[in-house]
């Protein structure tokens, strides 16, 4: 399809706002994407050898041992696409002398292939990435840079399936401990996820939003606080924010506290719960479903839609509960986007049971039960959506 020209986003993303604000204020039901990370890694698995082909220096290319997201290279391997830069100029210490600006790609345009490696800034600069790293999240997320193609083919996947908005690569986009390189990076990281985002829906000439994902914090210490703040400051460009995989409300208060100036971004705020006992909770503050919501309305003209993502050991039958606790204390805009089931360990690999029959299956309890912002975290695929969409047709019919 031939990409608009750009003089047309600044109404694209005009009418996109507005369409948010409909729905905030209507309670319509909305169909969001699935999970970024599992799309990616089940096309082009980390694991098969991501490694300088896919523009990462070699101790880039190895996800941790441990981690379950390292596995969810559901099938397969992909042929990865050579590139023309070496890893090693890739890696230049920050305190090199930046090399003079190339002029950056025009709004709805495929980045050319001698640029893959390279984050560019909106006036077209180019940072090196950051340190070396085994954490798999963060390979991810510097997927945006590394090979922007396989972002804007994700998003263009969920386009197809139905989705309504777009989830930005930002989940993961942020250093992880103080004093860590490339922070400069990690901004322009941020700020170029939003722009492959808006460029795929720029593409499509429909007025999708663009939500910006921040993922959890270990605490809620300054530095996490300031490195979240920093996150959504470098995100400002999105429609809003979406919060998700959240568990700590002391961290959420100093974060919400932190934001009060600066252009305001509708929130979603999406919380993952466990099972202790006969009780859903947070973890480790262990804040039932019923008091996450009570404090919800507290904050009341701050967060537009409240919901449950992810989750421990939780059935689609779990969030169903949730969701209804959350509807008896609040009559905010419920978030619904479950994993798809429990990973399971399969000669090295991870598998995710729930097909997307599952989750058209429960769609209708959703439904019953309060939610109407519908989607998919870790495991998802835009099949999962698109039998979302289907479900959705026929319970409207």
């Amino acid at each position: 399809m031939k990409p608009l020209p750009a003089q047309n986003l600044p109404l694209l993303k005009r009418q996109a706002r507005q369409q948010l604000r409909a729905w905030l204020k209507t309670g319509a039901v909305v169909l969001v994407d699935g999970a970024m990370g599992t799309e990616l890694l089940r096309r082009y698995p980390v694991a098969n050898g991501l490694g300088p082909a896919a523009g990462f220096p070699p101790s880039l290319a190895q996800p941790e041992q441990n981690s379950p997201a390292a596995g969810t290279s559901i099938s397969g391997s992909a042929t990865l696409p050579a590139t023309n830069r070496s890893h090693e100029e890739r890696l230049e210490p920050e305190s090199e002398k930046r090399k003079p600006p190339m002029r950056a790609n025009r709004v709805g345009a495929r980045p050319s292939h001698g640029t893959r490696g390279r984050c560019f800034s909106q006036t077209g600069e180019c940072d090196p990435l950051p340190v070396a790293s085994t954490n798999v999240g963060e390979l991810l997320a510097s997927l945006t840079v590394c090979q922007p193609d396989w972002v804007h083919s994700v998003h263009r996947s969920y386009l197809r399936s139905g989705a309504q908005c777009l989830l930005a690569n930002t989940f993961l986009a942020r250093p992880r401990r103080p004093n860590m390189a490339g922070l400069r990076y990690f901004r322009q990281l941020n700020r170029l996820a939003i722009r492959l985002a808006r460029e795929t829906v720029v593409a499509t000439g429909r007025p999708v939003p663009i939500l910006a994902s921040i993922g959890p914090w270990p605490d809620a210490s300054a530095f996490s606080v300031e490195q979240c703040l920093a996150q959504w400051q470098a995100v400002c460009d999105a429609d809003a924010v979406l919060l998700e995989t959240q568990s700590s409300l002391a961290f959420l208060e100093a974060v919400l506290a932190g934001t009060v100036s600066g252009r305001p971004l509708p929130i979603l705020l999406s919380f993952t719960f466990r099972r202790l006992g006969n009780r859903y909770v947070t973890w480790p503050e262990q804040h039932t479903p019923e008091q996450i919501a009570s404090w919800a309305n507290r904050q009341r003209g701050r967060i537009a839609v409240l919901g449950v993502n992810c989750g421990h050991g939780l059935t689609l039958a779990d969030i169903t509960r949730i969701v209804r606790s959350f509807r008896r204390e609040t009559d905010l805009p419920i978030l619904v986007r479950p994993n798809a089931g429990t990973p399971q360990q399969r000669h090295s690999r991870c598998i995710y049971p729930l097909q997307p029959e599952d989750f058209a299956a429960a769609l209708p309890e959703w439904l019953e039960a309060g939610a109407r912002w519908l989607g998919g975290c870790c495991g998802t695929t835009p099949r999962h959506i698109a039998a979302m969409r289907r479900a959705l047709r026929q319970h409207k019919a």
